[in-house]
């Protein structure tokens, strides 16, 4: 007679607990244009993941916009352009729009995650997650001190409070450890995703056919005249090489070889269909910025299979890795030279094209970056928060006075 196995079968097991998080953004949360569309990205996975059923908008209003450049106001109108991005009135007109929004919220949640420094730490986790725009601009000297000292207090004393910073790159939290002083423990690197769906950007890719992409809207931050200078160079060697521009100028024939498309808005389905269509009818990708917070484009051409060329400033290194080439910034010759040893020869662009495909698919993506947000942020409504009873306390005191 054959044993008789007995398998005792105990209750099932709890669910995993998950956290109900309440989403901030300085625009409307699930709008494609806020954040130019990293908003929608990360707090869209997060809804999808079962964590966010509620956002909301701490973005300014049109006249508290022309309040800050007023405040603000230079005659020399790029030095009045810096010193209004870099301002600490929209964050302050943010901070208080976030504070009355959640006084009146009737929908219960677990703790807050925020784009941006708006809520301080109270009674309930609060996390942030950001590129760190001013701290590039300030490494880079794009503004100076003086011009962000108030907006640097202002968020410093928010983000001391904060149980958990998330960046989408090492650089940003390094940025953030040194200029906020910063415990680096409390800050946590979780990538970025594409803000083009990424079965839009699959398929293969002819590399023989020399197609530079450049997308950048701010031209002459994003490298575009020492792209045009480089690309004039190659054009002697590669004749027929050709180098498409996206969203800057009118559309048309700019330089022999140049195409410009104008700006193409991601704000609708046409728009990301039309850009997925240029990422898969070039073979590299070509962007080195002056200064780049982060720069979601080269992921996007990396979720294309792209080669990607960019400059040695910020997260950009970071971001190509062996997908690419990475030059000084504001080198032509350097620049031209990368654009050549790409171009020249197709199975040398495909195998960079692989590398970055596979990094983007190993490192990125808005799934992975709000998996690692949602366990992170778990953890922390369980064990009640990193930030220290009296920090909380402080730091919640002075962003209300």
């Amino acid at each position: 007679m054959e044993d008789i196995v007995r398998v005792e079968i105990g209750p099932p097991d709890p669910p995993r607990f998950k956290t109900r998080i309440l989403g901030i953004s300085s625009g409307e949360p699930f709008g494609s244009r806020t954040w130019s569309g990293s908003s929608l990205g990360v707090f869209g996975a997060l809804r999808s993941l079962g964590y966010v059923d509620h956002a909301i908008d701490a973005g300014v209003t049109r006249r508290e916009t022309i309040i800050a450049q007023a405040l603000e106001f230079r005659t020399n109108r790029e030095r009045w352009r810096a010193r209004f991005h870099s301002s600490v009135w929209p964050v302050r007109f943010s901070s208080r729009r976030a504070r009355l929004e959640v006084a009146n919220l009737t929908a219960d949640y677990d703790a807050v995650l925020q784009l941006g420094p708006y809520l301080a730490r109270s009674e309930k986790p609060v996390v942030s997650y950001l590129d760190d725009e001013i701290s590039a601009a300030l490494s880079l000297r794009r503004v100076t001190h003086a011009d962000t000292r108030s907006r640097l207090e202002f968020e410093g004393k928010i983000y001391k409070t904060m149980d958990r910073i998330f960046t989408m790159s090492a650089w940003a939290a390094d940025a953030m450890a040194s200029f906020h002083a910063i415990p680096r423990e409390r800050i946590e690197v979780v990538g970025a995703g594409s803000n083009i769906n990424e079965e839009l950007l699959a398929g293969e890719r002819d590399y023989s056919n020399v197609n530079f992409l450049f997308v950048g809207r701010d031209f002459k931050r994003k490298g575009g005249p020492e792209v045009l200078e480089a690309f004039a160079r190659l054009r002697q060697s590669l004749p027929a090489a050709r180098l498409t521009i996206v969203g800057f100028g009118p559309a048309g024939l700019i330089a022999p070889g140049v195409t410009s498309t104008g700006l193409i808005s991601l704000a609708g389905q046409e728009g990301k269909r039309r850009m997925a269509d240029l990422y898969r009818s070039a073979s590299a990708f070509v962007m080195p910025s002056v200064y780049e917070p982060f720069g979601i484009a080269f992921i996007e051409a990396m979720a294309a299979g792209l080669p990607c060329i960019g400059a040695d400033r910020c997260a950009m290194p970071e971001i190509i890795g062996d997908g690419g080439l990475v030059v000084p910034a504001g080198d032509v010759s350097a620049l031209a030279r990368a654009m050549n040893e790409i171009s020249s020869d197709p199975s040398v662009a495909a195998d960079f094209g692989m590398r970055a495909r596979n990094a983007y698919r190993a490192r990125f993506g808005w799934s992975r970056v709000a998996k690692k947000i949602a366990n992170a942020v778990d953890a922390l409504t369980m064990t009640n928060g990193l930030a220290s009873p009296d920090e909380r306390r402080d730091g919640a005191r002075r962003i209300r006075a």
